[in-house]
């Protein structure tokens, strides 16, 4: 919707900005443009606020409105925490925080499934675990996740976790 708004503002500026009526036009759509954005939910606008502190490396503000958005499942602030923890971004390296936060994001974001199975190829946190990291490999694909495609291909060409699959 605010992508037609916007269009339509762009679009009635460029053809008769004097009109009057085009005025009035105007005003009501930027007031829609106003209303609509003062009604997102909290928990996407502290995503998108974790997201831009984090893109700034402003770690401790991103962890912070992550969490908040955390708290209402947002799968990519739950994955983007799990990211942090992982890599030690403004925080302790910590595998297993990383991993609970992979998990509870997994259940609407397949990107997640690829973490976890890293995490149990590579036995961070974990105990290696090749027929858990193909599992979640595979969850991811049957959710199109391409990566996914990718990993387990590389699985099976160099063997990993059992015997090596082409011909």
């Amino acid at each position: 919707m605010l992508q037609i708004v916007n269009f339509t503002i762009e679009y009635i500026i460029i053809q008769d900005k004097d009109s009057y009526y085009i005025n009035q036009i105007l005003q009501n759509l930027i007031s829609l443009k106003l209303t609509y954005l003062a009604n997102i939910k909290k928990f996407q606008k502290d995503f998108m606020l974790g997201y831009y502190n984090y893109e700034s490396k402003h770690y401790d503000e991103a962890i912070r409105y992550f969490k908040s958005a955390a708290k209402h499942n947002n799968s990519n602030a739950l994955l983007f925490l799990g990211s942090i923890y992982f890599n030690g971004q403004g925080v302790k390296k910590d595998y297993v925080k990383a991993k609970d936060y992979y998990e509870k994001a997994s259940k609407y974001n397949s990107d997640a499934l690829i973490h976890l199975g890293n995490l149990y190829i590579n036995g961070y946190g974990v105990e290696k675990n090749y027929a858990k990291a193909i599992s979640y490999f595979e969850s991811a694909y049957k959710k199109n996740n391409q990566n996914a495609a990718l990993y387990l291909g590389e699985i099976y060409l160099y063997g990993k976790g059992g015997p090596k699959d082409y011909p």
